[in-house]
Order: structure tokens, then sequence, then C-alpha cells
């Protein structure tokens, strides 16, 4: 049996682009960025500096340099205050959803396909 699941309502999604993304993430999180390359994802796990852990996200690397975070924001805002506070060359665009308004409009759209035969 195939499941279709949009997994658009409950995620918000952070754009990360420009030359100091790739180094900022990399200091941010506990993960290794060693062969982290375009076209592929991984799980992120940003830190404190104590190294409490916030929560994880899937991180992007994009073939145009662009790194979507997507999952729970509150690692989104997490990276999005440091990329402020560091004066990181970093832009940024979020696409949150909303439980108040679940009519907002959307950004980014997201639907996951599991099955052993799915393509």
């Amino acid at each position: 049996m195939v499941y279709h699941i949009d997994l658009s309502s409950h995620l918000t999604n952070l754009f990360l682009r420009d030359s100091n993304t790739f180094a900022l993430l990399e200091q941010l999180s506990i993960n290794s960025f060693a062969g982290f390359a375009p076209s592929q994802a991984k799980q992120y796990v940003p830190v404190f500096p104590e190294g409490y852990v916030i929560r994880d996200v899937i991180l992007f690397f994009l073939n145009d340099g662009t790194f979507p975070l997507v999952g729970h924001p509150s690692v989104h805002n997490w990276v999005q205050y440091h990329a402020k506070t560091r004066g990181a060359n970093v832009t940024y665009e979020r696409d949150d959803w909303s439980v108040a308004d679940p009519h907002k409009p959307r950004k980014t759209f997201r639907c996951q396909i599991q099955d052993p035969d799915a393509p």
C-alpha cells in the first residue's frame, strides 16, 4: 500500500543563502560537515555553547547554494538569531506554518511518498 503524506502543514522552513551560511551552520552544530555537498540532506542538530541539544531538523544542501532547514521553528529561531548577532554574511527567508491561521499562504509544500515500490 502506498501512503501519501502532506508534510506542509506542520513544518517550518528557513532558507539560508550567501557566503557564510555553510560555516555558520557548521559552527552551531554537533554534526560533521565533512563531505556534505550539494544535492544532499542530513539531520541537523544545533547545540548551546555548553553542548545541550536544542532540537533536530532536516538540513538540505541545494545545487544553487541554498540551505533549507525544515522542522520545528526553535532551530530556525536559534540559527536566525546567530546569523543576525554574529554579523554573518547570511540571508534568510522563513516560511512558517501557523496553527492559529491554517489558511496562511505557504511558499513551500512537501509530500512524502512511502512504499517499498515507490519510485
